[in-house]
Formats: C-alpha cells, structure tokens, sequence
C-alpha cells in the first residue's frame, strides 16, 4: 500500500503493480518513502519551475512533474538539488498510460533518488 501526503489530504491507495501501474525509470534509486507530493511549475526542466518544492516546509517531498522538453536525469537532478526525496513524472494530454524512460548512468547512480 502506498500513502501519499499532499497538499493537508493523506490518499491511500490501493497496492500498485510494478509494470502494470507504474514503472521505475532506468538506474531509480529505491526505497520505502512517505512524504508530501509538491507540484512542478511547467515541464520541470528550469531551476525556477521547482520553488514550490523549495517553499514547502515537509520534511520529506516527492516532485510531481509533468514529462516533456528536457531528460528525466536533468528533471531528477533539479528535484533534488531542490529537495526532493523522489520524483513521480506523469503524461499529460493524449500521451497517457506507463512510460519507460531512463536516468542514465552519468556520474554516481547510487546518488539518484528514486523516480517513477
């Protein structure tokens, strides 16, 4: 079961499936994480699109960002160079379902946190 603390509204959600529900990107870090979901402004490919993740006053944040423009590794690292403990990116529009995606292998990948 996973729990998910945003915006003062703790949502539990039922078990979800590895690869029916969701996929790890390629190289994720991973773990047991409950924290905050704070939204991403625009694609979450500029340093000034993650203040609402600086701003937020949680211990623990998850970003919520929206796919598009930039690498998923350039989304992680500015997640986390802003505070985020992992990362959840979503489609949007027409380009719905699971995606797959990767972070790459650059530089140290036990570093990376976990991203889906």
């Amino acid at each position: 079961e996973m729990a998910i603390l945003g915006e003062g509204i703790l949502a539990s959600l039922p078990p979800l499936k590895a690869g029916d529900d969701f996929a790890l990107l390629s190289n994720s870090g991973f773990g047991n994480l409950t924290g905050q979901t704070v939204g991403v402004s625009n694609e979450g490919c500029a340093r000034d699109d993650y203040a609402s993740l600086e701003q937020s006053g949680s211990a623990t944040k998850i970003a919520v960002v929206r796919r598009g423009k930039c690498t998923f590794r350039e989304k992680m690292d500015l997640a986390a160079l802003a505070g985020a403990s992992a990362m959840i990116v979503f489609n949007s529009g027409s380009s719905a379902g699971i995606f797959r995606g990767t972070l790459g292998s650059e530089g140290d990948i036990s570093s990376y946190i976990p991203c889906l």
